[in-house]
């Protein structure tokens, strides 16, 4: 009796220990889970994008801002400098003849989608292709 009491209480036990415990765990976490992750995730998620936003946003600014400004430059100089010598005057233009690339360079204003580089307007040297532009 015993033996078999024990063994018998021993795997219900087992059993249903295992049972309740699987399910409450089962249930409890789904619900620890699905409130944890609701709540951290949009946390995370705000946290993270914030942050993200914000570093991506900076490293993406600095990286694009310079990469733009640099391509912008050269290209916008190349390119107003390119459609300015449609109007011969710049001939006359010490700084285009500093530039004496940029005379072979006039295949640059196939890549008229510099135009669109709106940061590339803000800089000052820029002005000049708006002006020549419009």
């Amino acid at each position: 009796m015993e033996q078999s009491e024990v063994q018998t209480q021993s795997e219900a036990m087992e059993q249903s220990e295992v049972q309740t415990q699987s399910e409450a765990m089962e249930q409890s976490e789904v619900q620890t889970q699905s409130e944890a992750m609701e709540q951290s995730e949009v946390q995370t998620q705000s946290e993270a994008m914030e942050q993200s936003e914000v570093q991506t946003q900076s490293e993406a600014m600095e990286q694009s801002e310079v990469q733009t400004q640099s391509e912008a430059m050269e290209q916008s100089e190349v390119q107003t400098q390119c459609e300015a010598s449609e109007q011969s005057e710049v001939q006359t233009q010490s700084e285009a003849m500093e530039q004496s690339e940029v005379q072979t360079q006039c295949e640059a204003t196939e890549q008229s989608e510099v135009q669109t580089q709106s940061e590339a307007m803000e800089q000052s040297e820029v002005q000049t292709q708006s002006e020549a532009t419009e």
